[in-house]
């Protein structure tokens, strides 16, 4: 696991800007028009308003010139925080928590985060 990526994902998620990208766990990206968005060649080169994101997609977004430029968000997320195929699916599918998806916090996101890296 990259300790220091995880770190710099958690002080991403809490400090997100109100006029940013929300965080919402239902899709890796979605942007303004509703399109969902799995890979990284489809990000959208500036969010606009209306853009949300997941944790996955948070790290996509935030530091894409970090990512590989092809492949999925998933793949690219995961690799970032050094994470295994189990991690991966545990944190971006939500199973760290009993709630659906559209109800997971942002703060919940963030202690699952810790958790899982044992800070």
């Amino acid at each position: 696991m990259n300790l220091a990526n995880v770190q710099r994902t958690i002080d991403l998620l809490r400090t997100l800007p109100p006029e940013g990208p929300r965080f919402e766990m239902n899709f890796f990206v979605v942007v303004g028009n509703n399109r969902g968005v799995h890979r990284m060649v489809d990000l959208p080169k500036q969010p606009t308003c209306g853009t949300s994101a997941c944790i996955a997609g948070h790290i996509a977004l935030a530091f894409r010139d970090e990512l590989p430029h092809d492949g999925s968000i998933s793949d690219a997320a995961g690799d970032f925080l050094g994470l295994t195929d189990v991690q991966r699916t545990h944190l971006f599918m939500g199973y760290f928590t009993d709630k659906r998806m559209d109800d997971i916090t942002v703060d919940e996101a963030v202690e699952a985060l810790e958790q899982m890296a044992g800070l």
